[in-house]
């Protein structure tokens, strides 16, 4: 669908057209690239939804579609006295003709920093790398043995610090089927999850001791779009997708193997939406960003087709509420995978109304508290977010 049709549709359905959505803008500089094209047949329909106040919507339900339902405890939403953005902002890099590198830039500021660089050609920052939560390391793997590349560095899960760019294989990986989940870090940061494919050696999902090595099993069925969390008992939580006909569902797993649904496909489908992808899940497992569409068959387990990198509705599993975010400068918001980076804050992505990005801080209520402009211009979408 072309713009010129995009406008000329939303005039014959409304007295004005609303305005474009950032996803445009996010699709086109997303990390994740192999599905991209796919979201421009839904930008009309993700316009279209919602009611209230027209913006970035916050979805609350927890009903559950089949199987056991994800408790998690009711409540108020989440508040904090942080009002003002100040922090370091990542994102993953991949310029034509040069190597690709992990690039930070402090809120507001003016300068960008290039705190690590890829030394191997096999090395996949740009399709599987995630910064810790506490800012001081980057996880990634290289390059599947099956694409004919070095069987040296080939299937490896690395760990880079930033403090001295030193870097370390912490596990290693089976390239006998497609894997579904990049590496991703619990709230800690001090382990990584990793799903080591099912062809390999041992248990194929668990957390691994940044430290030490060590791999501790931890069993998720079909561990797609993997997230962690940690629960009010202290007790790991992993969020995973997995499609069931035309919808897909988002689970948590517990220590002890117990899948439950979040309902968060009941959710989307009731307002015309189908979950792609999971993206962001907030620390204490309570709300999910994920990416949808307007229509059904996008959804993939290959991890090679590439992913999205932003989301466009937060799911509260906990209270029966919506919230809505109106616009910023006449674009509408979207997330990205800092989202919950500030507990009782929502971290989202804007533009300055001349196409450069612009960060936003807003508060569960749908306020916008605060914004900060990036030094990316367009080039903006960051992979995360570490408070001062």
């Amino acid at each position: 669908m072309t713009t010129k049709q995009l406008k000329d549709l939303l005039t014959d359905m409304a007295d004005e057209v609303q305005p474009t959505r950032v996803h445009e803008r996010a699709v086109a500089q997303s990390k994740r690239i192999g599905r991209r094209n796919a979201i421009l047949a839904s930008i009309t329909a993700l316009l279209l939804t919602g009611s209230g106040l027209f913006g970035f919507s916050v979805l609350a339900h927890g009903m559950g579609n089949g199987g056991t339902e994800h408790q998690v405890a009711d409540g108020e939403l989440p508040t904090s006295d942080v009002n003002k953005l100040s922090g370091t902002y990542y994102q993953v890099s991949d310029p034509d003709g040069e190597p690709e590198s992990v690039v930070s830039w402090q809120a507001g500021g003016d300068e960008v920093a290039e705190p690590l660089t890829a030394i191997d050609t096999e090395d996949q920052y740009y399709a599987t790398g995630n910064v810790s939560p506490n800012g001081e390391y980057f996880s990634y793997m290289t390059s599947p043995s099956n694409d004919g590349g070095d069987p040296e560095v080939t299937d490896r899960i690395f760990v880079a610090t930033f403090a001295d760019n030193a870097t370390g294989e912490v596990a290693q990986y089976s390239a006998a089927e497609d894997l579904c989940a990049e590496p991703v870090w619990a709230p800690d940061s001090k382990r990584l999850f990793v799903d080591r494919g099912s062809a390999g050696d041992g248990d194929r999902t668990g957390f691994v001791d940044v430290e030490t090595s060590e791999f501790t099993s931890f069993p998720v069925e079909n561990p797609c779009d993997a997230q962690v969390a940690t629960n009010a008992d202290g007790e790991d939580l992993v969020f995973s997708t997995e499609a069931s006909g035309d919808s897909v569902e988002v689970y948590a797993t517990n220590g002890s193997g117990e899948r439950t649904a979040t309902g968060a496909a009941k959710v989307m489908m009731e307002s015309g939406r189908y979950i792609t992808e999971l993206v962001a899940v907030s620390p204490d497992g309570r709300f999910l960003c994920v990416s949808t569409e307007s229509e059904p068959g996008s959804y993939t387990e290959d991890m090679s087709a590439g992913r999205y990198g932003y989301c466009d509705a937060i799911i509260d599993t906990g209270a029966k509420e919506e919230i809505e975010v109106s616009d910023n400068n006449g674009v509408l918001p979207t997330g990205s995978p800092s989202v919950f980076a500030i507990p009782g804050r929502l971290l989202l992505e804007g533009d300055d109304g001349k196409g450069n990005g612009i960060h936003l801080l807003y508060d569960y209520d749908g306020k916008l508290i605060d914004e900060a402009s990036s030094p990316m211009g367009e080039e903006s979408l960051p992979s995360a977010f570490v408070p001062d």
